[in-house]
């Protein structure tokens, strides 16, 4: 399979947001805008999502530090919070690109980069009511990061279906994608928070 890119015609930001949140109900037509414009050019411009993201997130971990962060210095909690963000965010890049070459995608590389973006858009929509009720105070700590684990792991369903939707793999193969990029991420946490003296919890 020759790594090639298709750029056929220009597809709205609507379609593509339409698109991502298909993806988030795991149906199969949501990758079709980002099938319909297969390029690097608009893969990076997608970036800018992330990039939105990456200053929210200062926010949200300040107001709702992240379980295990939640008794430490709030200095602490940033330094985590924004290296956390930079290397996930490298380590899912290099993952999907091994998993391109690994399975002979590398023409769909970029359209599965550009979805992987979008879906941070309804994944946050989701999450967001939740976040509310959390800094309200209306729940217990406890069972908020209860709901938050939920939260997470349905974000894994939704990076197995990218995965699946994206590269046209077998769907256990996309499944395997997204858990060994929890597996990763988990791992990127257990060393930042040896790196700043963090008890870390083993369960």
């Amino acid at each position: 399979m020759t790594d090639t890119t298709s750029t056929g015609g220009a597809v709205s930001w609507k379609e593509k947001l339409r698109g991502s949140f298909d993806l988030i109900f795991m149906f199969g037509r949501g990758i079709a805008p980002f099938e319909k414009d297969n390029s690097k050019a608009a893969a990076l411009q997608s970036l800018w999502i992330p990039a939105l993201f990456f200053p929210l997130s200062f926010y949200f971990a300040y107001t709702w530090p992240p379980e295990g962060l939640d008794h430490q210095p709030m200095r602490t909690v940033m330094i985590i919070n924004g290296a956390s963000y930079i290397i996930g965010f490298v380590a899912g890049l290099g993952l999907l690109w091994v998993a391109a070459m690994a399975f002979n995608r590398r023409d769909r590389f970029w359209l599965t980069f550009q979805a992987g973006n979008w879906i941070g858009i309804p994944l946050s929509l989701v999450s967001l009511p939740f976040f509310i009720l959390a800094v309200a105070g209306w729940y217990p700590r406890a069972q908020m990061d209860h709901v938050f684990t939920v939260i997470t792991y349905y974000g894994v369903f939704v990076n197995a279906c990218v995965f699946f939707r994206g590269l046209k793999i077998d769907w256990a193969f996309g499944g395997f994608l997204a858990c060994l990029g929890v597996f990763i991420g988990q791992q990127v946490w257990n060393l930042l928070f040896w790196l700043n003296d963090v008890p870390i919890k083993w369960y």
